[in-house]
């Protein structure tokens, strides 16, 4: 596990078909003693695994103190087959978390794994346009703990 703030992470995946992503949750430990933090929300897409990335979809929700599946709410987002998808939670430094991720891993959606997106200077204010090049990206087999509920 690793701990830290103004942190984005996520997994990178390779779409194949149409699938509607209902929601997603990251395993995180959230220190919420100084009070509730925000959980940053995002699901970007590209025609390439390096981006530049479309911010498809976003949503901020609270987080209080614990360790746990913290989930993005309802998304309804239908993905564009052959697309590259990142599935991405970010924090700011109203508190720290921690993430974990496993050396190897998959969905289970008909997709491929391309790596993991990270941002080590996480900025809310970087993703709020419909473009962003942000964040950088791994081609590593390495994936953040996450669960993605979606429809075929």
């Amino acid at each position: 596990s690793f701990t830290g703030d103004d942190r984005l992470r996520g997994n990178v995946e390779r779409v194949s078909g149409t699938p509607t992503i209902d929601s997603f949750s990251s395993y995180l430990g959230v220190d919420g003693t100084t009070g509730s933090c925000s959980l940053y929300w995002y699901l970007l897409s590209s025609t390439s695994v390096s981006g530049p990335w479309t911010v498809e979809w976003s949503d901020t929700t609270t987080a209080s103190d614990g360790t746990g599946w913290y989930d993005s709410g309802d998304i309804g987002q239908v993905l564009a087959d052959g697309d590259y998808v990142v599935f991405a939670t970010a924090w700011e430094s109203d508190c720290d978390v921690t993430y974990y991720r496993s050396s190897t891993g998959s969905f289970g959606m008909s997709s491929s794994h391309h790596g993991y997106a990270y941002d080590d200077a996480f900025a809310e204010s970087s993703y709020t346009s419909a473009t962003t090049t942000a964040p950088s990206s791994s081609s590593s087999s390495m994936v953040y703990y996450q669960r993605v509920v979606y429809t075929d």
